[in-house]
């Protein structure tokens, strides 16, 4: 992918050498699955496979709550990542929110709403956009907000705490050096921020326990 850097590919390549199979998703601590803010989501760690039938029977016998979910990101592989973890919001009612309408295909079925595309160089775009995110929060009401990035999910994590949701920022994979400044700035608002490279987790920043791709 053109949007990743080289010790990013270099990574993927390697941890595609080791898949037996097709790996999906968000949230597994090593080998188990975890229930987070209500979400069954797993993160690739190690060989975490695609989730099976049995476990997906357990989950809806233990009467798992159903969520309404906010997952919103920007264009391009910051919406690539958020995909890869879709199988997580497949028993909640999940909204989608992106910056390009061409996205609608990659989520049937669910509802999809279109932001204005912008970054701290448009300052302009960047309150109209702000405004258009807090118009979705407050309609929506989520239980759950998360984000892989980027100034769309950064103002739905601010405006999510304000609406009493659990917010999650995924910092993009694409930051294997240094965090991004959105997700530098989630940390002052998210529950939980995660970063998907572990030479950049720290005791009161952001979190290691896998990656997406």
């Amino acid at each position: 992918m053109p949007w990743l850097p080289a010790r990013v590919t270099r990574a993927r390549r390697r941890s595609q050498a080791l898949t037996p199979g097709k790996y999906v998703g968000f949230c597994a601590f090593k080998f188990g699955l975890f229930d987070f803010f209500g979400l069954s989501i797993r993160l690739r760690g190690r060989l975490i496979a695609h989730r099976t039938t049995e476990e997906r029977q357990t989950l809806e016998s233990n009467g798992m709550e159903k969520k309404r979910v906010l997952a919103i990101a920007s264009g391009g592989g910051h919406w690539q990542q958020l995909m890869r973890l879709r199988p997580a919001f497949e028993r909640h009612d999940a909204t989608y929110v992106t910056t390009d309408s061409a996205y609608e295909v990659d989520v049937p079925g669910s509802d999809i709403f279109v932001v204005t595309d912008a970054n701290r160089d448009k300052p302009l775009k960047l309150i109209r956009l702000a405004f258009e995110v807090l118009l979705r929060m407050v309609k929506i009401r989520p239980d759950v907000v998360i984000s892989t990035g980027a100034a769309p999910g950064l103002f739905a994590i601010i405006f999510g705490r304000c609406v009493g949701a659990r917010t999650i920022w995924i910092d993009s994979i694409a930051n294997a050096e240094a965090v991004s400044l959105s997700g530098r700035v989630a940390l002052k608002f998210a529950h939980v921020v995660l970063t998907q490279w572990p030479d950049l987790a720290r005791t009161g920043g952001p979190q290691y326990v896998g990656s997406i791709l």
